[in-house]
């Protein structure tokens, strides 16, 4: 997994490969500088610190550093393991980090307890996400979670509100108390769905593909069924003082996302290769698991869509007007 793989130099080098292989065999050639040829052309290269963790929505900074186009944009990537968005919101606050990864819950939240943020590019979209049960168990719908248990990753995130929007959706009171809600860890989710600990949960990859044997999906990626396909359910945000202390340097990542965004949307092959695991993970994950959509631009309005949502859910306690909102965004370079 991308996680695991790019905290090691030789990984690192493995992966760089793998993506000019993807690039130069699939049918568009992308063209990835050489460190020594694109250095030489920087007047400096500031490191830029973020958080990583085992799932998809920590991929795309470390897809742009490995695909070159963090150099292309004299920016180098330092990353370090966290347990959540929280933690990597706490370090940024702290000065610890540079670049979280929230979805909206976590940054009208962040924003309603005082924290000065800004939003500095999208993330991921929907693609990677689904409700699942164990292989083994009898419940093969979302209206016989009634009753039962379910798992979150993290409740009221924008993940958790979908999952409860579709089983509405579906016939379930879940304002009623007719479902009981759990936040478990990521890393524990998965097999706390096998072990029968919880009736269903939310399943993302590469957990979900890695354990596909042993599960079974009743419900398809909720979150492109409530908020669309091509809205950002997570961004890069940093904070307003860094924003405005370092421009270039959130200029420069907005870049090395979008070319890397673009380059990915071009031959989906990038992402794959770089996602191939060398920790004993059965070399077929990468070739199947589902992959976010890298979406290139903000789409506001449909963001204004999720606050009213979580909004409805009770997650955002304030409204937020659509010039607050549209305030907290630092534009997008135009391509």
């Amino acid at each position: 997994m991308i996680h695991r793989l790019l905290r090691r130099p030789r990984a690192r080098q493995l992966v760089a490969f793998a993506v000019t292989a993807a690039c130069v065999g699939g049918g568009s050639l992308i063209a990835v500088d050489s460190t020594s040829a694109k250095t030489s052309q920087c007047s400096s290269v500031p490191t830029i610190r973020t958080g990583e963790a085992p799932a998809l929505a920590y991929a795309p900074p470390q897809l742009a550093q490995s695909t070159g186009f963090m150099l292309k944009y004299c920016l180098q990537l330092q990353e370090s393991p966290v347990s959540g968005a929280s933690v990597l919101l706490a370090e940024i606050e702290a000065g610890q980090a540079d670049i979280g990864l929230l979805n909206p819950a976590g940054i009208i939240q962040a924003v309603e307890s005082g924290i000065q943020l800004k939003i500095i590019a999208p993330n991921t979209g929907p693609g990677d996400f689904a409700v699942c049960v164990a292989a083994n168990s009898p419940i093969t719908s979302l209206k016989q979670l009634q009753g039962k248990t379910v798992a979150t990753s993290l409740l009221g995130s924008n993940t958790d509100i979908a999952f409860r929007v579709r089983l509405f959706r579906a016939g379930v009171n879940v304002n009623a108390g007719n479902v009981n809600f759990v936040q478990i860890l990521t890393a524990s989710l998965i097999p706390d769905i096998v072990n029968g600990v919880v009736d269903a949960g939310q399943c993302n990859e590469p957990g979900l593909t890695e354990n596909l044997s042993n599960l079974r999906i009743i419900d398809q990626d909720p979150m492109e069924e409530v908020f669309g396909k091509d809205t950002p359910v997570t961004y890069a945000i940093t904070t307003a003082a860094f924003a405005a202390a370092h421009p270039r340097t959130v200029r420069a990542y907005q870049e090395a996302y979008l070319g890397m965004a673009n380059a990915v949307a071009k031959n989906p092959r990038i992402f794959r290769a770089a996602a191939v695991s060398f920790d004993g993970t059965p070399g077929n994950v990468a070739a199947t698991m589902r992959l976010p959509v890298l979406p290139t631009t903000y789409a506001i309005p449909q963001l204004l869509t999720q606050v009213i949502t979580l909004q409805h859910y009770g997650v955002i306690k304030q409204p937020i007007s659509p010039a607050a909102l549209k305030a907290l965004f630092v534009p997008l370079p135009k391509s």
